[in-house]
C-alpha cells in the first residue's frame, strides 16, 4: 500500500490490471493465477487504505482489458524488446501501457460500465461488492465479439 488511495486513479486501476495480464504465459490457468493475484492484491489494498472493495467492478475491468490484450487489433503494437536495466525494463512498460491504451482509448473511459451495468445493479447492490454479478443491460463482450463492441463505442 505505497501508493495513496488519492492517486489510485482509473487509470492506475487499468495499468495495474495490464502489468498482471500481459504477464500471463498461456490464458488457461495463468489466467486464473493472475485474476486471483489482481483481487486479492487490490481487496488487501483497498481495505488498508478504508476502501470498500467492490469485486464485479474490478472484475468488469479485469474483463475488459484482457480481451483489449488478447483481442485482434490492427492498432496493437507489439512489445518491446526487454531493456537491460531494472529502470529502463520500468520505462519500457510505462511505453508499452501508453501504446496500448493508445490502441484501446475506451479502456480510459471509466464510464464504460454503465454500458452494461445499470446503478441500481452496479451500486446499490450488495451483491455486487461481495461477489461477481453478471450485467444486467449487455453480455459482457467475448474475445469473437469484443473488436464489435467496441467499433461501436
Amino acid at each position: 500500500n505505497t501508493l495513496p488511495i488519492a492517486s489510485f486513479s482509473h487509470a492506475a486501476l487499468c495499468r495495474m490490471i495490464w502489468l498482471y495480464l500481459r504477464s500471463v504465459p498461456d490464458r488457461s490457468g495463468g489466467r486464473k493465477k493472475a485474476v486471483d493475484a489482481i483481487l486479492g492484491g487490490l481487496k488487501k489494498y483497498k481495505e488498508a487504505c478504508g476502501h470498500v472493495f467492490h469485486l464485479t467492478h474490478t472484475y468488469f475491468w479485469i474483463q475488459m482489458i484482457d480481451l483489449a490484450i488478447h483481442a485482434p487489433n490492427p492498432n496493437a503494437v507489439a512489445p518491446a524488446q526487454t531493456a537491460d536495466g531494472e529502470a529502463a525494463a520500468g520505462l519500457q512498460d510505462v511505453q508499452e501501457f501508453i501504446a496500448f491504451v493508445r490502441a484501446n482509448p475506451f479502456l480510459l473511459n471509466d464510464s464504460l460500465v454503465a454500458r452494461y451495468y445499470s446503478r441500481q445493479l452496479i451500486f446499490n447492490n450488495p451483491d455486487s461488492v461481495s461477489s461477481f454479478v453478471l450485467p444486467d443491460l449487455l453480455p459482457l463482450p467475448s474475445v469473437l465479439s469484443f473488436n464489435r463492441a467496441v467499433a461501436a463505442h
